[in-house]
């Protein structure tokens, strides 16, 4: 046996070869098939040289996904990741061609969330300022790049030399041995799932490494940028806000661009402004009309818990007030990204993933009840036959003990371990730590959450609650998305109002003025302390070549080592 062909048999990846340079990967540009049989051509085969992990994902579930720093051929440095896709469903590959796909623009769609003179905020004028001005140097890689949004540059399907060797996909049900022939059952047999890789233009941190809370608000306003885009430009909806989906663009992964220094001869004003990306559109959904037939429809409810609507958690728990399943629509995205912005701001306690809470400062079980999920339209019709209490909103409600707030009467709070905690604290499935409880109960929660202003602000840490603009947004926010409960005109018992659809520019206008009513004298730089701990921080997480630290993670900090699992579905995937 050649040492080539034992190399195979061993297992190693016939796609990476060692050189004087480094080791390297080439991308030999085959195509990939998208829904309607309609084959993606990529670009000519590409070499990258890989630099350092970030990203590694750990366990026997999931896609496997690896992330690494590579460099081109043109010396420029990208993002390249490697996983294992479900053949079934539309990928990040498939979802990435159509955002780059200018031809889907379409003046006529989404007019339920456009607004008149969107162009001047979310087109190339960018009258708030959200792009102008970088801290570092963000070059436009291509002609069908959209702001906000990593720009997909080449892409592979790995190939592997059968028992014929004959070059075929590498597969998991290749590499398990099964024929490829319906001899087994879908139930007995596992899900397939296809060895990819994808190089991206753009790199980024996320964005909990914002280094001011201006730097923080204007990050997310540039994220809610890309998901205008994606859905208003291209018709995909994102599906998936999160912590760990949202980023900040930076040249490439180090201390010095991951943690900036201020410069001591900018004015009061100056912040450190690195864009907002919204990124993994892995889970998005085509909403073209031409191809939103060949949708999967079995996967009805996507998202990552806890940062999900509030309608869709209380679909997938069978409660009635919620009104009939009618499938992810914008307004659970716009939503997912006022929860996940509270989350953060409740979670976080200063610059660079300063973190306020430790998984053991509250009581939490430590049952895993893992957060990303796609769930199948059959077995939320199975589990609503069952969720008769449910649907009459009797059971499902988190058990949390909250003292009422005055409007001008902040939170108590007590000193633990030279920290000061509220004492009102927030629910348990927005604090650190595996969260045991349903998808109901946090429904639930959200909803009396939304009903109380003053008890929705009183949870944001010190960090952000100092500015009145910060307040006074969220509680703006919540407005727009708060369930009432009203009487019918004909009398009757009160029933769940949904609220009135939102529009992009009514959200970010709001985002805007939290951004923009923060004082820069309560903004200004992080010490020199902060620095050097972040800077130490982040160079450990780059040794262990693992840069992903959510924010709700089952060890908080950015020294954490393991964190929440993502999936909450036999579909699990990370």
């Amino acid at each position: 046996m050649s040492l080539q062909n034992s190399r195979l048999w061993l297992g190693y990846d016939p796609c990476i070869t060692d050189t004087e340079t480094g080791r390297q990967v080439k991308l030999c540009g085959r195509g990939v098939e998208r829904l309607g049989d309609v084959v993606i051509k990529p670009v000519e085969a590409t070499t990258f040289t890989l630099i350092r992990p970030i990203f590694m994902a750990y366990g026997l579930k999931g896609r496997g996904t690896r992330i690494w720093l590579v460099k081109g051929p043109d010396n420029r440095y990208y993002i390249l990741k490697d996983c294992w896709l479900p053949t079934s469903w539309a990928n990040d590959v498939t979802i990435h061609h159509l955002l780059q796909d200018k031809s889907r623009e379409d003046p006529l769609f989404a007019l339920e969330v456009r607004s008149s003179d969107d162009e001047a905020v979310f087109g190339e004028k960018d009258e708030y300022h959200i792009f102008d001005n970088p801290l570092f140097d963000e070059p436009v890689f291509s002609t069908t790049a959209l702001r906000g949004i990593p720009t997909l540059v080449c892409w592979d399907e790995v190939h592997r030399p059968d028992a014929r060797g004959t070059l075929v996909p590498e597969t998991t049900l290749m590499l398990l041995g099964y024929p490829p022939s319906p001899l087994f059952s879908t139930d007995v047999r596992p899900e397939d799932r296809q060895h990819l890789r994808a190089a991206f233009a753009e790199c980024g941190i996320s964005i909990a490494w914002f280094s001011c809370a201006r730097e923080f608000f204007n990050a997310m306003m540039g994220a809610f940028v890309g998901h205008f885009n994606g859905y208003v430009r291209r018709k995909v909806l994102q599906c998936d806000i999160s912590d760990t989906n949202v980023w900040m663009r930076i040249p490439k992964p180090e201390p010095e661009f991951i943690v900036p220094d201020w410069p001591k001869e900018k004015g009061p004003g100056w912040y450190p402004k690195r864009s907002g990306l919204l990124g993994d559109w892995g889970y998005g959904e085509d909403f073209d009309s031409n191809t939103f037939a060949q949708r999967d429809n079995s996967c009805v409810i996507t998202g990552t818990y806890p940062f999900q609507a509030t309608q869709l958690m209380a679909w997938e728990a069978g409660l009635g007030w919620a009104g009939p399943f009618t499938g992810h629509s914008i307004q659970h995205d716009l939503e997912a990204f006022v929860w996940l912005m509270w989350v953060l701001c409740v979670n976080l306690d200063g610059p660079f993933n300063t973190r306020r809470f430790e998984c053991g400062d509250f009581e939490k079980a430590t049952r895993r009840s893992t957060p990303t999920k796609r769930i199948k339209l059959e077995d939320l019709k199975k589990q609503a036959a069952s969720n008769s209490r449910k649907n009459r909103g009797l059971d499902g409600a988190e058990k949390t003990s909250v003292t009422p707030l005055s409007p001008t009467v902040s939170a108590s709070t007590f000193t633990t371990g030279g920290r000061t905690l509220p004492t009102v604290k927030p629910p348990n499935w927005a604090l650190p730590g595996l969260y045991p409880g349903s998808a109901g109960g946090v429904a639930q929660s959200k909803s009396a959450l939304m009903g109380k202003g003053i008890q929705f602000i009183s949870h944001l840490s010190p960090y952000f609650s100092q500015h009145p603009s910060v307040e006074e947004g969220f509680q703006d926010l919540i407005a727009l998305f708060d369930w009432k409960e009203e009487r019918p005109p004909g009398g009757g018992r009160r029933i769940s109002v949904a609220p009135a659809p939102s529009k992009y520019r009514t959200v970010i206008d709001i985002i805007k003025q939290m951004r923009d009513g923060i004082k820069p004298e309560l903004d200004g730089p992080p010490s020199k302390e902060e620095i050097e701990r972040a800077r130490k921080e982040i160079s450990a997480l780059l040794d262990k070549g693992h840069l992903e630290t959510p924010v709700l993670g089952s060890q908080a900090g950015p020294s954490q080592s393991h964190s929440q699992s993502k999936k909450r579905s036999r579909n699990s995937d990370n």
